[in-house]
């Protein structure tokens, strides 16, 4: 848009702005003189209409009090002569049985054509004897005393004297309470009291409302005839300010087309130099002529070409020197990746435990590590630190640790004097102040035992092969880099078959959930018996899996891990697996899981695991989809035993009978597909998989048992008795 038309059309706004604004004024001043005008008027009629509400409140509170105390009187007189001629005043239910007294002790009080009350009538001890809402009648009016106090004082007052009213709160005959006028009236020469009780809204107010009506239709009256002269004044005024507002118009359009002119023409100048500049031209200048404004504009355009050139200098200068950190880091990441122990390592070759170690960093370099390596004499280091801080600085530091720890660790002696070793390189020249969390462990693979030293590090966890916990190795010493004079303690423990060892940094513990909360010692825990069972590998991936989905993936620190197991020796290699099973096939990946975790106990082969799990799958999931017609819940219990050199597997359930070793034709395994009938295969193959096997019935329970071989480097011997049958295990 044209800068031309753009002052046209800001002219007149402005125009019709300023009329527009003139005519609200007017109608503000309108409004605000018909608002005094009403206001005034209204006053008046309020003040009259007030007056009268009073005079009337007064008359009516006056005549009324004074015909509600008539009513009582009228009501007692009655009464009085009524009762005079009965001698059994004091049979209440006698009393009330009279129609005729009834009718003369509870009666309605009328006004304006509406009830607006009643009488009833009580005893000097408080005990309503006559009264219109038969929840009330009969009862103590004591028993209303807290809730209506007001009620209770005017009642224990007609006790005593004559004649008492007042205003109270009480039940209506809805059993609603509501506010109330009443006189109380001795009925002469008995023990009864009568009472003339009026709703006050029903009594005094409907014609109170009828004055506030009046008055409220006065007032109506006279604001429209305000309002209608008013609008006639209106329309005066907004004849003249259009007739104003139209001739500025015409004014304003002029003064556009000329102020155009004028500043279109530098700012046209300005123009082509920013086109220029877009170009790459830094040294583009335009003239500095027309107003101070213009001129201004001009002189900072001039010197916008040397301040971009020396920026976009700066930017290609910041660009380079973080591309050169980038590349310092990606060096240094390479470093900490290589000092790690590789998967060539001969400390993983051994056949005599299990080890695995996870390093996870919470930033692109971290400050954890582990290492193991071998050591004379048959024996491991196994090494896992915590560097303080992160970043380069961490990892250089992790790197100078570890080189002093494994020089150490060579030279001989215990864990304990290697630390001290270490601690006193890492304190010479430690301006920085940083410093490392150790724990150092020799192993001895062929006995087991475990010398350790602590330098401030987390205590590692011990899980027994009979399922016990444990954790240990605090000897109270401190971290490294700190005091070079320290004295290191020594400690032991032994790892019988089976046993796993669990080290790891602060950062397992201390992984921090979205909500701030720590991961903590009991969840470490209860983690460590879920997994205890699996392979170190698959123990320490399932970890760092957890642990991930308690971060939701913003690690917090370092987590680093090394798990050592040791494995039976040959002679006591005996795993064994009891489990028992719900009939629903969603067990079948437990129980795959448990076998695999049976297999890496026991050293079996991943072809043996195979064939194990195709025949427990086989039977068990033929049993569970056929077994149990009747759909309700039922178990099976399987149990294995990995012996030196085969694997007894047990089988009981409550299922159908079925015998999957009995004698059946073989199925056809032909090239000709018409021959074939489906089923069969499954249990051919089961019989092909197995050494041999026995199946009973105990109690009404099935009972299979089964042989197979530990090693599988020959094909399987083929069953004495070719035998087949549909794979529906019923």
């Amino acid at each position: 848009m044209l800068l031309r038309t753009k002052l046209v059309i800001a002219y007149s706004t402005l125009v019709v702005s300023v009329v527009g604004g003139l005519l609200l004024i007017s109608d503000f001043a309108l409004e605000d003189l018909t608002r005094r005008n009403l206001g005034g008027a209204d006053r008046a009629l309020s003040e009259i209409t007030q007056a009268n509400y009073r005079l009337a409140e007064n008359i009516l509170s006056r005549n009324g009090e004074q015909f509600v105390a008539s009513v009582a009187r009228s009501a007692a007189g009655e009464l009085s002569l009524l009762l005079a001629r009965r001698d059994d005043l004091k049979d209440y239910a006698a009393l009330r049985a009279d129609k005729r007294l009834r009718a003369a002790a509870s009666r309605d009080i009328h006004a304006l054509d509406r009830v607006a009350g009643y009488t009833d009538v009580l005893d000097r001890d408080g005990v309503s004897v006559w009264h219109p809402n038969p929840d009330v009648e009969g009862r103590n009016f004591s028993e209303w005393r807290q809730r209506y106090p007001e009620m209770w004082a005017l009642v224990a007052r007609a006790f005593n004297e004559p004649e008492v009213r007042g205003y109270y709160s009480f039940l209506d005959r809805d059993n609603r309470g509501r506010r109330k006028y009443m006189v109380l009236c001795q009925v002469p020469d008995t023990r009864f009291i009568v009472a003339a009780v009026v709703n006050i809204e029903d009594f005094f107010l409907p014609v109170q409302r009828e004055i506030e009506a009046a008055g409220q239709q006065a007032r109506a009256t006279m604001a429209a005839q305000v309002a209608a002269g008013a609008e006639a004044e209106r329309g005066r005024m907004k004849g003249g300010l259009f007739a104003a507002g139209a001739a500025a118009t015409a004014a304003a359009v002029l003064l556009a087309f000329w102020l155009a002119r004028f500043v279109s023409r530098p700012l046209a100048r300005l123009r082509d130099g920013v086109i220029r500049l877009g170009g790459g031209d830094f040294a583009v200048e335009v003239s500095e002529n027309g107003s101070g404004e213009v001129r201004e504009l001009a002189q900072a355009f001039n010197r916008l070409g040397g301040e971009l050139a020396r920026h976009t200098a700066r930017l290609a200068e910041e660009a380079a020197a973080r591309e050169a950190l980038d590349s310092e880091i990606r060096i240094a990441r390479r470093i900490q990746e290589s000092m790690l122990p590789g998967a060539d390592s001969p400390c993983l070759t051994r056949s005599e435990y299990e080890l695995h170690g996870a390093n996870r960093e919470a930033r692109e370099v971290g400050g954890d590590f582990y290492d193991f390596f071998p050591l004379a004499d048959e024996r491991m280091a196994l090494l896992i630190a915590d560097v303080s801080g992160k970043g380069i600085p961490a990892a250089l530091f992790m790197a100078v640790s570890r080189t002093l720890l494994k020089d150490a660790c060579q030279r001989g002696g215990d864990p304990a004097q290697a630390l001290a070793e270490a601690n006193r390189a890492l304190c010479q020249g430690n301006d920085a102040c940083m410093f490392v969390t150790v724990f150092l462990a020799f192993y001895d693979i062929a006995g087991g035992g475990l010398d350790y030293a602590n330098g401030g590090h987390p205590q590692p966890w011990l899980l027994r092969a009979t399922g016990e916990r444990e954790v240990f190795g605090c000897l109270g010493d401190p971290i490294l880099g700190i005091q070079p004079e320290h004295v290191f303690h020594a400690g032991h423990v032994q790892l019988q078959p089976g046993d796993t060892l669990f080290l790891y940094t602060d950062g397992v513990s201390e992984a921090m959930s979205p909500a701030g909360e720590a991961f903590g010692a009991d969840r470490l825990e209860r983690l460590l018996a879920e997994t205890a069972l699996l392979p170190t590998a698959e123990m320490a991936r399932c970890i760092v899996a957890a642990l991930d989905a308690y971060q939701q993936g913003v690690p917090f620190d370092d987590i680093t891990l090394l798990i050592l197991r040791r494995k039976p020796a040959a002679a006591e290699s005996r795993a064994e697996l009891d489990l028992t099973l719900r009939n629903s096939r969603d067990e079948l990946p437990r129980l795959a899981e448990q076998v695999a975790a049976l297999a890496a106990r026991a050293g079996l082969t991943s072809l043996v695991e195979h064939r194990l799990n195709l025949v427990l799958e086989e039977i068990i999931g033929n049993t569970i989809a056929y077994g149990f017609p009747d759909g309700g819940e039922h178990t099976l219990r399987v149990r294995l035993a990995v012996l030196a050199d085969a694997i007894e597997l047990e089988i009981r359930d409550d299922a159908r009978p079925f015998d999957p070793l009995a004698e059946r034709p073989a199925p056809y395994l032909g090239d000709d597909l018409d021959l074939r009938r489906p089923g069969g295969l499954g249990l051919h193959l089961v019989r092909r998989l197995v050494r041999g096997g026995k199946y009973v019935t105990e109690a009404g329970n099935n009972c299979l048992s089964l042989i197979m071989d530990k090693e599988v480097d020959k094909e399987p011997p083929c069953p004495t008795t070719a035998t087949g049958d549909g794979d529906d295990g019923s």
